[in-house]
């Protein structure tokens, strides 16, 4: 059995994705949400996948999409292992993508479908990611097979007719400044008066408010956030685990370990050791 559990492709050279391959993996996840467009597959096994009301079952015959801020989660049938893949776009970047194929596009078009049954799509998905894991490509050749699967992708299944159902403007405002509120104050442990405050809303009006337009308590939605800026700072840069763990608002070492265990399904130290290198000729 492979000793690395888990593979990972994050580079600052190409910020606008990540990827990884995790093997024989029995780890549950708790329901989380992701700022990217995420695409996963099963390479083996099954899993379920818990997306709002709706339950899919996985099996490697198709792609799981999740589109942005989509609360979900997957984890194995029943104890069984399941080895799967995941990719991770940046929304910005897959909107301006979108707009050069379909014109006029301001902010990510949504996928409109949960699973993706297509042979042609899930080939290059496969492709791409052996491409992303493999430390001897060189950047444009994995940007290319980047560009070539998400034009694939978002040309057959860009949903650009249906449009959810608008949030009444001045809603939508409060639900912003209290997302840039947290993260804005990453590291700090704010209350829910300083939240609706900075939203001018009634604190007890805050959460039901917040978890009605984004499926995320506040503080579900700043561990979710936590969670993505250690990811980025474990990725980037040398810092001392225990370092990274006060630096974004953490108790301690394992403090961090639990929660990034609960919503990455490995420890902070297991998916550094798993980052590939990426080859600089």
């Amino acid at each position: 059995m492979n000793q690395k559990r888990n593979r990972f492709f994050k580079d600052s050279a190409l910020p606008h994705v990540e990827c990884r391959h995790t093997y024989d993996s029995d780890a549950h996840y708790t329901p989380h949400r992701h700022s990217t467009l995420s695409i996963g597959a099963i390479t083996e096994g099954v899993a379920s996948f818990d997306n709002g009301d709706q339950t899919d079952l996985l099996t490697p015959s198709a792609l799981i999409i999740i589109n942005p801020e989509t609360l979900h989660a997957c984890n194995p049938i029943e104890g069984e292992a399941r080895s799967y893949r995941m990719l991770y776009l940046d929304a910005t970047w897959c909107a301006q993508l979108q707009d050069s194929l379909f014109g006029d596009v301001e902010s990510y078009i949504p996928l409109e479908q949960t699973l993706i049954d297509d042979a042609d799509v899930l080939q290059h998905y496969h492709t791409l990611v052996d491409v992303l894991l493999d430390p001897q490509a060189l950047y444009l050749e994995k940007e290319e097979a980047l560009e070539d699967f998400a034009l694939l992708l978002f040309g057959r299944y860009s949903d650009r007719e249906g449009t959810p159902e608008p949030t009444p403007p001045l809603q939508r405002k409060r639900i912003e400044q209290i997302q840039n509120y947290l993260r804005e104050h990453i590291g700090d442990n704010p209350t829910a008066a300083d939240l609706a405050q900075a939203a001018d809303v009634s604190p007890s009006h805050l959460i039901r408010l917040f978890k009605d337009a984004t499926a995320l308590t506040p503080r579900q939605y700043l561990a979710n956030l936590r969670i993505e800026r250690a990811r980025n700072l474990l990725s980037s840069t040398d810092m001392p685990i225990a370092e990274i763990a006060l630096e974004t608002g953490f108790f301690d070492q394992s403090h961090l370990n639990r929660v990034f265990k609960q919503i990455v399904a490995c420890t902070p130290y297991e998916y550094r050791r798993g980052i590939v290198d990426s080859h600089n000729p």
